[in-house]
């Protein structure tokens, strides 16, 4: 799902407690594929549920680094 090291070390980390554990969450069962981008909405549902701002600005920061770096993807193959 993730090539790039640092937004997947992001994502894990995102995932996490600030004390270092894992967070349980609850996803509902939907049909349809699943991507990076139903991670990022799960997560922003997460951080939107606990009431926490930072979580939704990493989850928004996340969600815009990726759309930068497939742009620049993009831009390349044109280019």
């Amino acid at each position: 799902m993730f090539f790039d090291k640092k937004r997947a070390a992001s994502v894990i980390l995102s995932k996490m407690d600030k004390d270092g554990r894992s967070k349980e969450m609850h996803v509902a069962p939907e049909s349809g594929e699943h991507n990076e981008y139903t991670s990022f909405a799960e997560d922003l549902l997460s951080a939107v549920k606990e009431n926490s701002v930072q979580r939704v600005a990493s989850v928004l920061k996340n969600y815009h680094e990726m759309i930068k770096e497939e742009d620049e993807e993009e831009d390349k193959q044109e280019g």
